[in-house]
């Protein structure tokens, strides 16, 4: 499992603030078997929301293309996230636990982000 923490901002144009539950709601009805959500985490704040996603895939680049996609999935598809956008989707190093250190998420291993938006990471 790879835990990926994927950052959303407003285009400025609405009010920053939402409720975690009502994202975390979201992240749960829009996934897709196939994206492998096994945990989400949200942590609101005055300039965004950052979502700590927790996914099962064979490698941390999977990881972040399911998380990436999931949080497009909800942007495009809540209404209450019109006007946000994904900023950025890192996979945090040593998030799985791999005993070769050269594989990511191994020790040894990197992070690897996907720039998402104006940020990337």
């Amino acid at each position: 499992m790879y835990a990926a923490v994927v950052d959303f901002r407003t285009d400025g144009q609405v009010e920053a603030v939402l409720d975690s539950a009502l994202v975390t709601d979201a992240f749960w009805s829009h996934a897709h078997r196939d994206d492998g959500l096994e945990h989400v985490r949200i942590a609101v704040s005055p300039n965004g929301l950052s979502a700590a996603v927790f996914i099962a895939a064979v490698d941390a680049h999977a990881a972040a293309e399911a998380a990436l996609a999931l949080a497009w999935r909800l942007v495009t598809a809540v209404p209450a996230l019109a006007g946000w956008y994904v900023e950025s989707c890192a996979v945090l190093s040593n998030s799985a636990r791999s005993g070769d250190p050269g594989k990511p998420g191994g020790p040894g291993g990197s992070d690897t982000g996907t720039g998402a938006g104006d940020g990337t990471r």
